[in-house]
């Protein structure tokens, strides 16, 4: 039996806060060291709490452990330990600790492992405990130094020769169907990135971090996926934790219920507020090692700000408080949960009960867990607003570049996907019949063809897609009800011009209307239904052919209201056929150039 102590006091030059972002990402520190990754099993105890066991080297030795929950306060602490069942240690734990210091901030990395076999004593008497933990206390500093500096915090990685190959004669086709800088933004992505950073690249955050719109984003890593340099993938994620429970690379195969082992409980797949699309690399381009550097390190769950242990009947007090947000607070384990809105930096006092979770304010500048059960429990007080980084499966379906550059994506036959906000434009032809009539069936037919190439590229320059024709009829989405009237208002202007050059009088009666739908599978591909689709199509109806007919919910929009300042506008209430109320409407009218 031994035991042996680890402290380093390590004064850096950067704040607190760029620290804590290093120290935090406590799987990209044992990559950068030269870890190797580990197996993980997840069970559950007798008490309903998520045992994870894990399989790896602990130097050159097989280790078995369990990892406890972590314990941390963001930018302050944090606390990992293991519980070991097989190698040379009986117990590992590592306390960092971040301090404000006048020129930066001072961490104090501090350790303690135990051992009670032979194996053990010859392992600390050959100091490989000291010395795996001064590499990582070392390799801590300096990527805090790289990161205060804005310089590179890993060395690029070095792509095959086949693989360079191959990159080579892919890019012209990708930077075509991109459009954009993206596929070079994504090559120097999967250049200089740990592989921690890599599986699961989320296209909001890059959107953000790269300065670019998330539609020119997401038409770049689409582009990727359909040149074979990066690959897409659907996560479903837990409402609770927001962990990724299931994953598919297409929506074929997605299951429709999924099993949480973290918080114990079966939730549904919902397009709206689970399911998330992010993107990798394809593994001849990048091969990420299988496994996990560190599954519960403070990064792995960015949007958790505090967690930490208490007994059963006992209460802990954080220091610290809370800025101005949307916050949950909950238990690790499977239990209560309560939202929290914080309008200005404020202190805590959360109570757990068998049946209940309470948050109260508190006088002090400290956040007091207090357990009221009969177990122990991990409080977890985590930002709800890190679910607006995920980019949700129903915005994406809604988006034309998806549609146009992942055809293969499709929804199994009788399944359907809610989709949360998507603009829906009818348009038909006023007068079809009598344009027929006029000047004959072949003419006619020719002038209709090239009216909806005309249509639909229209659409294709306002971010729209052509959802299908039906005779002389066309429908079309658009994620966003600005775009659908942007792409309204140049075909009425434009329209004029088409006829003179193309020998014939066509004048598009068109409706338009914003709200939720379902998406289907029909004859492989995607269709939407629903309340919306209908009253878009009845909007159409009721154009007079000089109009575009909106619903109240698009004009209220206000990107929809800058773009129709100026235009002549009638506000009035209609009957549509299939809708008992009266419906209030607003004829926008177009002026011919």
């Amino acid at each position: 039996m031994g035991s042996m102590s680890f402290r380093e006091e390590i004064p850096l030059r950067a704040s607190t806060e760029v620290a804590w972002k290093v120290l935090a990402d406590s799987a990209r520190l044992n990559e950068f060291v030269g870890s190797a990754p580990y197996r993980v099993v997840e069970s559950l105890d007798r008490d309903g709490r998520l045992q994870r066991r894990a399989v790896g080297k602990l130097g050159p030795l097989v280790a078995e452990w369990v990892e406890s929950y972590g314990e941390w306060v963001e930018h302050r602490s944090a606390v990992q330990e293991r519980f070991y069942h097989r190698g040379p240690l009986t117990y590992l734990r590592v306390n960092a600790e971040l301090r404000e210091h006048a020129n930066g901030s001072v961490i104090v990395f501090s350790g303690q492992t135990d051992w009670r076999s032979w194996l053990g004593t010859i392992t600390a008497l050959l100091g490989i405990p000291r010395v795996e933990f001064r590499k990582r206390a070392r390799a801590l500093a300096r990527l805090v130094e790289e990161a205060a500096n804005q310089g590179p915090q890993a060395p690029p990685f070095g792509f095959s020769a086949a693989a360079s190959e191959r990159l080579e004669r892919l890019m012209p086709a990708w930077k075509q169907a991109a459009g954009s800088d993206v596929p070079a933004l994504v090559i120097e992505e999967l250049r200089s990135s740990p592989a921690t950073h890599l599986q699961r690249m989320r296209p909001l955050a890059l959107s953000r971090r790269w300065q670019r719109p998330l539609d020119v984003v997401v038409r770049g890593l689409l582009a990727g996926h359909a040149a074979g340099a990066v690959t897409l993938q659907w996560d479903v994620l837990c409402p609770r934790c927001r962990g990724a429970k299931a994953a598919a690379g297409n929506l074929y195969d997605l299951p429709q219920g999924v099993h949480c082992s973290s918080c114990n409980i079966d939730y549904e797949r919902d397009f709206i507020n689970n399911v998330e699309l992010t993107f990798k690399p394809a593994t001849w381009l990048r091969p990420l090692p299988e496994g996990s550097f560190c599954m519960l390190g403070p990064a792995t769950t960015p949007h958790v700000r505090v967690q930490a242990k208490v007994a059963p009947r006992d209460h802990v007090t954080v220091a610290g408080s809370l800025s101005p947000g949307r916050y949950r607070a909950r238990t690790a384990e499977s239990g209560p949960q309560q939202d929290v809105d914080i309008e200005s930096g404020h202190a805590l006092a959360i109570r757990l009960t068998v049946d209940s979770i309470e948050v109260t304010g508190a006088a002090a500048d400290s956040i007091v867990l207090r357990n009221d059960t009969d177990r122990p429990r991990t409080f977890v007080i985590e930002d709800r607003a890190w679910a607006a980084d995920a980019l949700t499966g129903d915005r994406v379906i809604a988006m034309p570049v998806f549609r146009e550059l992942c055809p293969e994506q499709v929804v199994r036959p009788g399944d359907q996907v809610a989709i949360g906000h998507v603009a829906i434009l009818f348009a038909d032809i006023r007068g079809s019949t009598a344009l027929y009539a006029e000047v004959g069936d072949v003419k006619a037919y020719g002038l209709v063809r090239d009216y909806f190439g005309f249509f639909e590229r229209h659409l294709k320059t306002a971010n729209g897609v052509l959802i299908k024709t039906m005779g002389d009829a066309v429908m079309a989405a658009f994620a966003e009800p600005g775009d659908a009237i942007g792409a309204a208002i140049a075909i009425h202007r434009d329209i004029t011009e088409f006829g003179r050059t193309h020998g014939g009088e066509i004048v598009p009666k068109i409706g338009l209307h914003v709200g939720p739908c379902i998406a289907v599978n029909t004859n492989g591909v995607l269709d939407y239904f629903g309340t919306t689709v209908n009253l878009a199509a009845r909007l159409e109806t009721a154009s007079r052919g000089d109009d575009i007919v909106l619903s109240a919910s698009v004009a209220a929009d206000p990107v929809v209201g800058r773009a129709i300042v100026g235009l002549g506008k009638e506000t009035e209430s209609i009957v549509l056929r299939g809708f008992t109320d009266p419906v209030a409407v607003v004829r926008v009218r177009v002026p011919a150039p």
